[in-house]
């Protein structure tokens, strides 16, 4: 019997030769926000190697403030879609399947931009008792929304096979999720976080009036958040439906559930991390990622290593930035 990950399934109408998925991850490769031709031989390159589904990058909504760094790629503008219907052709010459993560940052804070765009969120705040850009007005929210279909219509006609809204990490959507985030007095916040996912469940309405009933729209979710890893949005299962409930009832079709750890293992047992594997073997050099980097430990090792490998351009950019190593002495692994 084959490997269940390399049996065809069918998701929402959409088939997949195989149940690996690509997920997301910020590469921050597309100047003024435009993918060239380098991004679609990158993404190119993952079809070529027959994964299922390839999902985007992060690729800001037209919203003033999406995006926080400006060589993360937009969805909006025709350079833009023009630079995204190439990435299809180029997925699509080799039989791969491709979704783009459309994406709203809200009051993100990027560390490496000084002179971010305007942001905008639930109530003004990164996290709680940290102000951080303007608090939404029901204009904006309704403009926001608007935003979010319009991308996933553009999406749709420029082929994409089915389209992903960011709503983890703490990024906009996970704000409204949040009570750290979320302080509002009116319709879109509340007691319960059914309420609180009334933004979300707006979005994906308006999304799914956009693409039409058949076409699969996906939505990211976590309970943790870049700036809380042990929060929970849900602590029960009844709390747990009570958040996805109304959001499938809106159009959702598939949750994409990101977890911080994959494995937590038995009482007492001895767990070797990639950053004690590469001490081991390479002690010149140190691997760090963004759940790390804050560390002390983490950053007295990166520090004195000779040379360091960040597994992301994000966390390339926080060593830059917060350890002032020079990049010379940095690789990235993708």
């Amino acid at each position: 019997m084959p490997n269940p990950l390399f049996r065809p399934f069918n998701m929402a109408g959409l088939q997949l030769p195989n149940r690996v998925v690509m997920a997301p991850m910020t590469r921050s490769f597309s100047p003024n926000g435009v993918p060239g031709a380098d991004v679609a031989a990158y993404y190119r390159v993952r079809a070529e190697g027959e994964v299922g589904l390839i999902v985007t990058e992060g690729t800001g909504i037209d919203r003033v403030g999406s995006v926080n760094d400006p060589n993360i790629p937009r969805f909006h503008g025709d350079a833009a879609l023009a630079g995204w219907g190439n990435v299809v052709k180029e997925v699509h010459a080799v039989g791969g399947l491709i979704a783009p993560q459309l994406w709203h940052v809200g009051a993100a804070i990027n560390h490496a931009n000084p002179s971010p765009p305007p942001q905008e969120s639930p109530s003004g705040l990164f996290k709680p008792g940290k102000a951080w850009g303007e608090k939404m007005s029901e204009s904006d929210i309704a403009d926001t929304v608007a935003a979010f279909a319009k991308a996933a219509g553009a999406a749709k006609k420029l082929g994409f096979d089915t389209i992903e809204l960011h709503g983890a990490h703490g990024y906009l959507i996970d704000q409204f999720f949040w009570t750290g985030t979320n302080e509002r007095s009116d319709s879109w916040n509340g007691d319960t976080i059914a309420q609180r996912g009334k933004f979300a469940a707006e979005i994906l309405k308006a999304v799914r009036a956009e693409v039409g009933a058949d076409y699969p729209v996906i939505i990211r979710i976590s309970q943790w958040k870049q700036q809380a890893f042990d929060h929970k949005v849900a602590s029960s299962p009844a709390e747990l439906e009570a958040w996805l409930a109304p959001m499938s009832d809106a159009g959702a079709d598939v949750f994409h559930c990101s977890d911080q750890f994959q494995y937590v293992p038995p009482r007492g047992a001895a767990v070797l991390t990639i950053h004690d594997l590469t001490t081991l073997s390479h002690p010149e050099f140190h691997v760090s990622d963004n759940t790390t980097l804050h560390s002390a430990k983490d950053r007295f090792a990166a520090t004195r290593a000779t040379h360091l490998i960040a597994v992301s351009q994000a966390t390339r950019r926080d060593i830059e930035h917060y350890l002032h190593v020079p990049s010379e002495r940095i690789s990235v692994v993708y």
